[in-house]
């Protein structure tokens, strides 16, 4: 997270990425014990976490990806 913050925002990022995280230890369980209990299975709560960490790993995937690029052709550009 800190590498891809501009060096002026970085705290700003950490900051933000601390308070998403805190926010969805405090929601994250309440909401998946009340999706279990409305479905009758824990079946449905472990589709949604299984499908947000997909979310997340190609999310971090494109961006590493997208910031390779970018390190490439600064480097390019200054040869």
């Amino acid at each position: 997270m800190a590498e891809s913050a501009p060096p002026a925002k970085t705290g700003f990022a950490l900051g933000l990425a601390m308070a998403v995280n805190q926010i969805a230890v405090i929601l994250a369980p309440p909401a998946l014990g009340l999706l279990t209990d409305l479905t009758g299975s824990f079946t449905p709560a472990w589709g949604l976490l299984s499908a947000m960490t997909a979310v997340a790993l190609t999310a971090t995937a494109r961006a590493e990806r997208l910031n390779t690029g970018r390190t490439r052709r600064s480097e390019t550009a200054s040869l």
